[in-house]
């Protein structure tokens, strides 16, 4: 079970380290036209919601969501 925990929280780890790369196109205006800024904007909704599912995953292996 403590490797279940380890490795969603390195999941955790790269989805969070992802979102922040993409953000950061975003603001720096890395983004070169509509078709590139609609995939990113995908990927971070994407990214969004595995985050939450995996927050949740973690919560139950921490007992609170039982």
């Amino acid at each position: 079970m403590m490797y279940d925990y380890e490795a969603l929280q390195h999941v955790l780890t790269l989805v969070r380290d992802r979102k922040e790369d993409l953000s950061a196109q975003l603001e720096t205006g890395g983004i070169e036209n509509w078709s590139m800024y609609q995939n990113v904007v995908g990927q971070l909704q994407s990214l969004a919601y595995i985050e939450s599912e995996v927050q949740s995953w973690l919560k139950r292996l921490d007992g609170e969501d039982e």
